[in-house]
């Protein structure tokens, strides 16, 4: 009997890439499938595109729901899947019509719980690029050889950490956390870290086999949110370092670089706020220096790892020097706009 595989798709405000998506999975080559639609409180015209969709495919299951982020719909999909497999896709983005087929395959043949093949970048133009990133290709990897580079390139994001390039087996991810609902930023890393610890064998596809749009509109990349993103990467922070608690290859080296890795997020969004919400960049900086996450990352970090930019605004931060961090924030925005008209 023919595996069935679960394609969980978190939909939001995404009618103008919905369609393309849809199809890519309706029409691929493996037939035993399962589409697990979740809208998340669209108010486009998203649920119309998905109603009109599940009319027509008895193998699409649509569930709204409101608004509560890719995480929770994920695990709402998560829940309700009956395949053996499961594999992500973003609502903006679209995969190659052979992938299930590929990566089913190939999960089966090396006997692996997970496989993470490799994507396509596609900018708003149509330029089309493959991703090349260093990480294992072509590889199983057991979990005796789960190491610390290993957790280290998740950490660091020289493997990058999309949900959307695996199939996982189902009972993988039960046995693990599922997607963590209170963060907003950085949950598919964290879901890795999760999968990469309890799972026995990884196989590394180096085949790309997704589509990953550049989309312009995506929360993770809107101006008007930088200050709440400042937040979410200190929470991150915090359930990063409680999973890397779980693995005994957890050591003061893995911490210094976890702390060090997110020192450069948070200094970024930092210096983000005071470009586009001034209003909000005293209250910010004020609650970065009291927070009790922050001092524990400050404790232990290797400054050397830091451009000078963010050597500067950590020691300015860390020595509470407010006046002097906005003098250096003013004057490396008036460069900025100086070294784009040149």
């Amino acid at each position: 009997m023919m595996e069935k595989v679960s394609i969980i798709v978190p939909v939001y405000n995404t009618e103008k890439y919905l369609k393309r998506c849809l199809e890519s999975i309706i029409n691929q080559t493996y037939k035993n499938i399962e589409i697990i639609c979740i809208n998340d409180g669209s108010t486009d015209g998203s649920e119309k595109i998905l109603r009109e969709y599940a009319s027509k495919e008895n193998r699409m299951i649509v569930k709204t729901v409101q608004n509560g982020g890719v995480s929770r719909a994920r695990n709402i999909a998560i829940k309700e899947s009956t395949g053996n497999f499961i594999m992500f896709i973003d609502s903006d983005d679209y995969i190659e019509l052979n992938m299930v087929e590929e990566m089913l395959k190939t999960i089966q043949k090396r006997k692996a719980d997970i496989v993470r093949c490799t994507n396509f970048l596609e900018r708003e133009d149509g330029t089309v690029e493959k991703i090349e990133e260093y990480t294992i290709k072509n590889k199983l990897i057991e979990k005796d050889e789960i190491n610390k580079d290993i957790l280290l390139d998740i950490i660091t994001g020289r493997m990058l950490t999309y949900s959307c390039v695996l199939i996982v087996k189902k009972e993988v991810i039960l046995s693990t956390n599922l997607f963590n609902e209170k963060l907003k930023i950085l949950e598919d890393k964290l879901f890795y870290l999760e999968l990469f610890i309890n799972a026995e064998k990884i196989y590394f596809l180096d085949v790309p086999l997704y589509h990953y749009i550049i989309n312009p509109e995506s929360c993770t990349k809107s101006k008007k949110i930088v200050t709440r993103n400042m937040y979410n990467l200190l929470n991150g922070w915090y359930y990063m370092k409680k999973t890397l608690e779980k693995t005994t290859l957890c050591d003061v080296q893995l911490y210094k670089k976890l702390n060090t890795q997110y020192l450069i997020g948070i200094t970024g969004y930092l210096y983000e706020t005071y470009k586009y919400n001034k209003s909000e960049f005293k209250k910010t900086y004020n609650d970065l220096i009291n927070d009790d996450k922050f001092k524990n990352i400050i404790t232990n970090y290797n400054i050397d790892e830091f451009g000078i930019h963010i050597k500067i605004s950590i020691n300015l931060i860390i020595k509470k020097h407010y006046t002097l961090l906005r003098i250096f924030y003013f004057i490396r925005k008036c460069l900025s706009k100086n070294k784009k008209k040149s």
